[in-house]
């Protein structure tokens, strides 16, 4: 499978928040069923309702949120709660950049 974006092992310490956007609208619609998702093409108002997830599609989206978040931090993961808890797509986005991005003032 070839490098989606940037090269994911040279740009591990320099993730944007539009990458990250991109990714996870991504994982979206690809647990949604699309075989050729355009993460461009989903709002980020979009409800997380609308997708009409059942049980095994909350568990695989925070599994590949996961995936994203650990690429750039190690050891951080998306819990299954959290991820049905959003809203919307943008709540999503929001959780993985929070994850994502170092706090800063933290020693």
């Amino acid at each position: 499978m070839p490098p989606k974006g940037p090269s994911d092992k040279t740009a591990s310490r320099s993730l944007t928040a539009t990458q990250i956007a991109y990714r996870v609208k991504e994982a979206i619609l690809v647990i949604y069923g699309m075989n050729q998702p355009d993460p461009d093409s989903l709002s980020g108002t979009q409800p997380m309702s609308s997708f009409d997830f059942n049980d095994f599609q909350w568990i695989e989206l925070a599994g590949r949120l996961t995936g994203i978040v650990q690429a750039y931090r190690p050891g951080q993961r998306v819990a299954v709660r959290d991820v049905e808890n959003m809203a919307t797509v943008q709540d999503c986005i929001d959780l993985v950049n929070h994850l994502v991005t170092p706090k800063s003032g933290n020693a």
